[in-house]
């Protein structure tokens, strides 16, 4: 897709943005090729979808009453777009990637549609004709919304400033993987540990400041913001290497004007998760992870017994490798001694008389 394209994409999902320079801007030019893999996508099973009937489908749907809208709705307006009667499987698939665009949501709203989006998203959001997008969308978030253990347990709700995820990945062994489905926002993969973290920061901020209906609820669109500023913070050194290394400019954005949340309290449809992370971050390091201390020293306790414990050890087998030596030593010591004495006896009898004076020894 050339340049051009991605721009009137763009324009048509955030009529507000300036067409010139747009892709200039790292974070927009990395929005524009997100938007190119998903049309390319899209094309391996439309082949003839090209970028100006998805900017045209965009600029319809948002005309409409996008939160009340149903299937069969939005089925009409692509039709109307097309200027021809499509089939429904057809006309809703391409529903399903406008939406996609339009809202960072994988939307789907017919099982065939998985095979337009990105098979690395973890989850989804089912889309049927009983039920309205808004409905569907704010379901999928109530799932997430959750009261943790650490609530009931009365542990504490301050979050540490050090739970980054900079320190996430060096000191507690997570991995990194982004994501474009902000649905995948936050889900942790235990078993490989695994965070996944939607990447487009710009795309949050956009719909933050719009004035448009949003399919995701605005409380929703600025507590990711949160959860990103929280997790890469802008000042933080580390924070700033690992995205420099994952090629990921979206701090440049700063805060977004959002002011930084402190307490678990000031979370709610990711509390659960952000929960979890202060939970690991009050864990002891395993396995070569103690033997490095952290920059915070929180595992300076550890870090010391095991390195006091390794260090009497070492010298234990200094002490017993010595000792071993020491005894060598004396034994040859001992043995040299009675060669020498032996020398000398044969001296001494080898003078003439010896056998008369040492019989003893001579004889």
């Amino acid at each position: 897709m050339e340049d051009g394209e991605k721009v009137e994409l763009l324009a048509a999902v955030w009529p507000q943005l300036p067409r010139s320079g747009l892709l200039s801007q790292t974070y927009y030019s990395s929005l524009g090729n997100y938007f190119d893999d998903e049309i390319d996508r899209c094309r391996e099973h439309l082949p003839d979808v090209t970028s100006a009937t998805l900017a045209s489908i965009i600029k319809k749907l948002g005309t409409l009453g996008t939160l009340t809208l149903t299937p069969d709705a939005a089925i009409d307006k692509v039709n109307e777009v097309l200027e021809v009667s499509t089939g429904g499987d057809t006309a809703i698939r391409l529903v399903d990637v406008a939406l996609r665009l339009m809202f960072a949501l994988d939307i789907q709203s017919v099982p065939a549609s998985r095979l337009l989006c990105d098979p690395d998203h973890v989850s989804f959001v089912a889309w049927n004709s009983q039920s309205t997008i808004l409905t569907r969308v704010n379901d999928h978030f109530a799932m997430l919304r959750r009261d943790p253990p650490r609530i009931k347990s009365g542990k504490s709700e301050k979050i540490d400033r050090t739970m980054t995820m900079a320190y996430l990945c060096r000191s507690r062994g997570f991995n990194l993987r982004w994501t474009t489905n902000l649905a995948d926002h936050l889900a942790i993969d235990w078993r490989r540990n695994i965070i996944h973290i939607y990447e487009h920061k710009v795309c949050l901020w956009n719909h933050s400041k719009s004035n448009r209906e949003l399919v995701v609820p605005r409380a929703i669109i600025d507590e990711a913001i949160d959860t990103l500023n929280l997790l890469f913070p802008i000042d933080d050194k580390d924070t700033k290497l690992l995205l420099e290394e994952r090629g990921k400019s979206f701090n440049v954005l700063g805060n977004c004007k959002r002011k930084p949340k402190t307490k678990l309290a000031d979370f709610d449809t990711w509390k659960y998760q952000i929960a979890e992370l202060m939970d690991v971050m009050e864990e002891e390091p395993r396995g070569l992870r103690q033997l490095q201390l952290s920059k915070d020293g929180r595992n300076l306790l550890p870090f010391a017994t095991f390195w006091i414990a390794t260090g009497v050890a070492v010298l234990t087998v200094i002490s017993i490798v010595v000792g071993v030596l020491s005894t060598v030593y004396a034994m040859k010591q001992y043995d040299l001694a009675l060669l020498q004495y032996d020398l000398s006896v044969a001296q001494a009898c080898a003078t003439p008389g010896a056998a008369d004076l040492f019989p003893r020894f001579c004889g």
